[in-house]
């Protein structure tokens, strides 16, 4: 049996930020200024995380609308584009923070304590763990590991620059961002933050930016990275069945199958069925259109929370292909489309940072790779800113995803929403 773990990494968030605008020198260090190592990651505490992670779906369904694909392929990471954007949040004022708010909904208050908890009751590790080799196998008849599920934050900051306190001790303690000093005007620094993007992402991502203003004033990062089997195996023979594309083409798809118990529920546009992982912290949502629904419906708040308020045990025939997909969209595009304008301009506010920054560049990559034995996937976000239930049926419930579907990768608890995205040919490769 090979080794098809689930490993998800999640979106890695980079902040790089230069001066924009007339180039003043740093503020005089003050005696309140701290380093993020010096202040302790603040307890889970008991902060309710239901306004955050209806924002998350939110989000989630606003990125996905406006960054279309041809073939219907897509996958984000509404979980660690937030937590960049609440990190830079953090030192927003006036209307940028305003922006940021409304285009992002985030929580007006309690963010970071709620992002603090949400944080840490998912993750398991600090750090992702090295990745398999190729060939490394799983012995017939072991049980499925618990899944392993990494979020990191670093803040990467040029040597003599000076940063508010305030923003430093909220990032120590409700994100565990350390502090790494770097020199921008030297290829050193984009060396050092790509070397930590691979380390906290198991080698899935290789790189945050291709190149790095020497004018940089400091990167922020946040890595997500998930590792985990399904807990029961896909039984049935995996058979090339016909897969209808968006444009009404067939396709012949690897496709998985099972005829099991799960979690089921479904309206009159939309199945939808829960696939646990081990360990049961965490589930795949796969949602499957009926006859004239739109995917693009189906990633909405209002669906996302009906589906996790109706799901029942059931027992479902289920039919799913194999999908490796990869997404790049140009994040700044997509959330100035959004109405988020103010922040990439010359008029945004991160005093709470520093004087003089905006939003230069965004970039937000991600990959999935689903299969029997579970699911890898990856995805990375770059920004750069200048200076049970009820009885088993008789039958089962048939779902067949032979056409283009929605999935999300969810917390079970929560139902936070840590990848999602769609399949419209799973057959076109990453």
């Amino acid at each position: 049996m090979r080794w098809n773990a689930l490993t998800t990494t999640g979106v890695l968030v980079a902040l790089a930020v230069t001066a924009c605008g007339s180039r003043e020198a740093p503020a005089a260090h003050s005696p309140g200024q701290v380093k993020a190592a010096d202040v302790a990651r603040a307890p889970a505490g008991s902060a309710s995380t239901d306004a955050l992670v209806t924002g998350l779906y939110q989000l989630g369904g606003d990125l996905y609308r406006v960054s279309p694909s041809e073939d219907g392929n897509t996958v984000l990471s509404p979980l660690s584009v937030a937590l960049a954007f609440s990190m830079v949040r953090v030192g927003a004022r006036g209307q940028t923070a305003a922006e940021l708010d409304r285009v992002l909904h985030l929580p007006a208050t309690g963010r970071d304590e709620a992002f603090n908890r949400l944080m840490q009751e998912l993750r398991t590790t600090d750090v992702a763990p090295p990745r398999p080799s190729p060939s490394a196998t799983v012995p017939a008849g072991s049980h499925p590991a618990p899944p392993v599920l990494a979020i990191a934050n670093a803040l990467f900051l040029q040597q003599g620059q000076q940063v508010g306190s305030d923003f430093l001790r909220v990032l120590a303690a409700d994100y565990g961002a350390g502090v790494r000093t770097v020199d921008f005007g030297s290829s050193r620094a984009l060396a050092t933050i790509n070397d930590w993007v691979r380390r906290q992402t198991a080698d899935r991502i290789t790189r945050l930016f291709d190149s790095l203003d020497p004018a940089t004033q400091l990167v922020l990062a946040d890595a997500v990275y998930l590792k985990a089997q399904w807990r029961e195996p896909f039984e049935l023979e995996t058979r090339s069945l016909p897969f209808t594309r968006p444009d009404g083409t067939a396709v012949s798809a690897p496709t998985m199958g099972t005829q099991t118990e799960l979690r089921y529920a479904s309206s009159s546009r939309w199945q939808a069925v829960e696939l646990p992982y081990a360990g049961g912290t965490l589930a795949m949502w796969v949602i499957v259109p009926r006859k004239g629904a739109a995917v693009g419906d189906l990633l909405t708040a209002g669906t996302l929370t009906t589906v996790g308020r109706t799901l029942q045990r059931t027992l479902v025939d289920l039919s799913l292909p194999r999908w490796d997909l990869a997404t790049d969209v140009d994040l700044a595009e997509a959330l100035q489309r959004l109405g988020l304008r103010v922040p990439f301009s010359e008029q945004a506010d991160f005093s709470g940072i520093a004087r003089n920054l905006s939003i230069t560049q965004a970039v937000h990559r991600a990959n999935i790779t689903v299969d029997e034995w579970g699911t890898e996937a990856a995805a990375v976000t770059g920004f750069a800113m200048g200076v049970s239930g009820m009885a088993p049926a008789p039958q089962p419930v048939v779902v067949k995803a032979d056409h283009p579907f929605a999935f999300v990768i969810v917390d079970t608890a929560s139902h936070a929403p840590v990848f999602l995205g769609s399949v419209g040919d799973p057959t076109a490769g990453s």
